[in-house]
């Protein structure tokens, strides 16, 4: 019981800084976008297809087809880096505050760039069947 109240502690503690609310605050709201991305442009398209295209590889096109609810790992990743990296964030506060920084920016970038990968599998998925 003393571990939980210490944690809920020290999460209270990190969202007193500025810093931590708008990198988790922006992680969560660039992964949701990504997941409504989906929902409102591709989902329609792809909903009847058997396979989707799921990888584009510039040398031989496309190389992986799969059904069209895979597209959902790409956000899935984003999810299981936004949730671990809170965890270790939240963790590391206690000994090692820069630590806890890192990995809220490592956790916030990484959410982009999976964001960015999200919108090219869109987008090819519509130029495909469009």
């Amino acid at each position: 019981m003393a571990s939980i109240k210490g944690a809920v502690r020290r999460v209270n503690k990190m969202l007193s800084k500025r810093f931590f609310q708008l990198t988790w605050l922006s992680s969560l709201t660039v992964l949701l976008l990504a997941i409504l991305l989906i929902i409102w442009k591709l989902f329609p398209e792809v909903q009847d297809q058997l396979g989707i295209p799921l990888h584009y590889n510039i040398h031989s096109g496309v190389d992986s087809f799969g059904a069209w609810w895979r597209i959902f790992t790409i956000p899935f990743i984003g999810f299981v880096i936004l949730v671990s990296n809170i965890g270790i964030s939240i963790v590391l506060w206690k000994k090692e505050h820069m630590l806890s920084y890192l990995f809220s920016s490592i956790m916030l970038v990484s959410e982009i760039i999976l964001f960015v990968a999200m919108i090219f599998v869109v987008l090819f998925n519509l130029s495909y069947y469009g």
